[in-house]
């Protein structure tokens, strides 16, 4: 179903955008596996709140996705049928078949790749030191 975008005024399919990033999720379970080795010397409590920070931060990328528009990814995608919608294509003078094209991505399973060598990376990194 094509939508509109009302911030970039952008007609057409919402696309899903993942909650959250890699990075903080990496270092915060970094952070809970060299605390867990030091566990007798920073205590319990450190360890703990590190690996449920982490197991929520993990859940909620896994879980939480949200729609966004594909060109300027905020969540304003309204139904064309919408009166708002109307208004908006009538006050712009847009047209629904000459919509803009979204901006290039990279491919998603480049980054999915560049995330294992990362991961990978810091895994060998660690084992050394």
């Amino acid at each position: 179903m094509k939508k509109l975008c009302t911030d970039y005024y952008f007609i057409g399919t919402e696309a899903s955008k993942v909650r959250g990033s890699w990075g903080v999720i990496l270092v915060i379970w970094l952070l809970f596996i060299v605390s867990a080795f030091m566990v007798f010397e920073t205590g319990f409590v450190l360890p703990i709140v590190l690996f449920i920070m982490a197991m929520f931060f993990t859940l909620r990328r896994m879980t939480g996705q949200k729609k966004v528009c594909p060109s300027c990814e905020h969540e304003s995608m309204i139904p064309l049928t919408s009166q708002k919608a109307q208004s908006l294509i009538n006050d712009n003078n847009l047209s629904v078949k000459d919509t803009p094209e979204p901006p290039e991505r990279l491919d998603l399973a480049l980054v999915g790749l560049l995330r294992a060598v990362l991961i990978l990376l810091v895994v060998i990194v660690w084992m050394v030191l």
